[in-house]
């Protein structure tokens, strides 16, 4: 039998370029946001634990008499202020687990890096100036030292708040020997995002001063980077 064969025309290979680009491009779409959801949530999971930390010290805060507000117990006070701890623990093991938390500190120092060193360039070296270039280099850093700023932020809160806890406990129970003992036995709830943890984040727990440290770390990679050009 002879062979039939199917002509080809511009608009037939057109229209097959344009379906395979479909193609591939919600195949790759969908790729991207099954990731995003899959490391979206051990953040939000860090994050749930960093307001849950929070509030619940809020509610356990011991006040004065007189002012209209209810004051739990000691025990209960205590009771929870234990079981928070334990809470930071877990969250600090799942965060470590799925290490995409742990890393946020690596993202955000090499995001704004980058973004720094390309908004400079264009302002050292090149004979045109990009103001695209500048406006995303310029929106990087913005939205990562937000996140990195608010991360910080959100735990040092909870930590703030849990040495507050331990401090109006001393000053309300001076007099009992068994209350002071118990307080002193207790350390201020934080939970550490970090890959490494060192001593003072596990007595005093994670303030802004570690925001510092990111700035630092940023113009001091940004500043090497420029020099070894």
């Amino acid at each position: 039998m002879p062979r039939t064969s199917i002509p080809v025309t511009s608009g037939t290979v057109y229209w097959f370029r344009s379906f395979t680009r479909l193609h591939v491009g919600i195949e790759t779409f969908i790729a991207l946001m099954i990731a995003k959801s899959v490391m979206a949530i051990p953040v939000l999971m860090s994050a749930y634990g960093e307001v849950a930390l929070y509030l619940w010290t809020l509610l356990i805060l011991p006040v004065k008499h007189g002012d209209g507000q209810s004051e739990l117990s000691f025990d209960v006070g205590i009771k929870v202020h234990r079981r928070l701890r334990i809470m930071t623990k877990l969250q600090e093991d799942i965060a470590q687990d799925f290490i995409t938390s742990c890393l946020h500190h690596f993202y955000c120092v090499i995001g704004c890096t980058l973004g720094l060193y390309v908004t400079l360039t264009q302002f050292v070296n090149s004979v045109e100036i990009s103001f695209l270039v500048i406006a995303i280099g310029f929106v990087g850093i913005l939205t990562l030292g937000l996140t990195e700023s608010a991360t910080f932020s959100f735990i040092a809160l909870g930590a703030k708040a849990s040495k507050e806890f331990i401090a109006r406990n001393k000053q309300m129970n001076l007099r009992d020997k068994y209350q002071r003992k118990v307080i002193a036995s207790l350390l201020p709830n934080s939970i550490n995002l970090e890959v490494l943890s060192s001593l003072d984040t596990l007595r005093n727990g994670i303030d802004m001063k570690y925001f510092l440290n990111f700035l630092d770390r940023v113009a001091d990679l940004t500043i090497t980077i420029l020099l070894q050009e």
